[in-house]
């Protein structure tokens, strides 16, 4: 199947450009500047984090901090469809644990590797990051769009993801650090860490104020200039009917009065 993408650029040019920049980055009157596919040149701060520094939550953390939403009716609950759904589609066709992360449909019903590849490639392009650039990637799943973001642009990532046998086999096969947990659990990440966040195809799961509780305290999580990128977020992947009652769908009026 042909697929077509905005960045019509191969691994091996991406990587050459990549290279260049991290060159740049030598030279005192080229730091804190990237350079586009297009060759336009965009301000972009120097990298002042490494996520190595951050060290997961324990589990006594995030029971504490699960122990502190019981007060919001149905808290708990509002996670379990989506972490089990996404446990089975771990284990794969053959229900082997984290076998799934090593199917070609991987955590989606179909193979779209080649489409989500393309999306990373197109939002990273339009992020202006430098090389060693600090990224979260929220609901990372198996980790694969954050090695491709490693690979092909050089960044410093951290993936967090609700299901344990996903993030045990990203830390054994992907590029980056990962967290297993509730992503609605931000406090122990310091303010202004990050240079960028990523998020495809995992907010949509959440109730729909838990959707604005977590990505306004993502805003927080990112350096004054950092960007934020959420993907994926209203498809239609149930009937019309259904998707036009979700509160998130009149996107304006949602994220305004959020």
């Amino acid at each position: 199947q042909n697929h077509h993408c905005a960045v019509r650029f191969s691994d091996r040019q991406l990587l050459a450009r990549c290279r260049e920049r991290r060159r740049n980055q030598l030279f005192e009157g080229m730091r804190g500047f990237a350079i586009s596919a297009s060759k336009a040149l965009h301000a972009s701060p120097t990298p002042r984090q490494d996520v190595g520094v951050l060290q997961c939550p324990s589990v006594g953390d995030q029971e504490a901090f699960a122990a502190q939403q019981r007060a919001s009716i149905g808290w708990a609950e509002r996670s379990k469809a989506a972490a089990e759904k996404y446990a089975q589609r771990a284990s794969g066709a053959r229900g082997l644990r984290g076998q799934g992360c090593e199917e070609a449909a991987g955590e989606w019903r179909f193979d779209v590797r080649a489409h989500r590849k393309c999306v990373l490639v197109v939002v990273m392009e339009r992020l202006h990051l430098v090389p060693g650039a600090a990224v979260l990637d929220w609901g990372a799943g198996c980790g694969h769009m954050l090695t491709w973001a490693a690979q092909l642009y050089d960044v410093s990532g951290l993936g967090l993801d609700i299901v344990a046998d996903s993030i045990s086999w990203a830390r054994e096969n992907s590029i980056g650090k990962y967290c297993q947990l509730d992503g609605r659990y931000l406090d122990w990440i310091p303010d202004s860490f990050f240079d960028a966040v990523l998020s495809y195809g995992a907010l949509l799961h959440l109730h729909p104020e838990d959707q604005c509780k977590v990505v306004t305290t993502l805003v927080g999580k990112v350096r004054v200039g950092g960007r934020l990128w959420f993907g994926f977020n209203t498809p239609v992947i149930e009937p019309f009917e259904e998707l036009i009652k979700r509160p998130e769908h009149d996107r304006v009026k949602f994220w305004n009065e959020c």
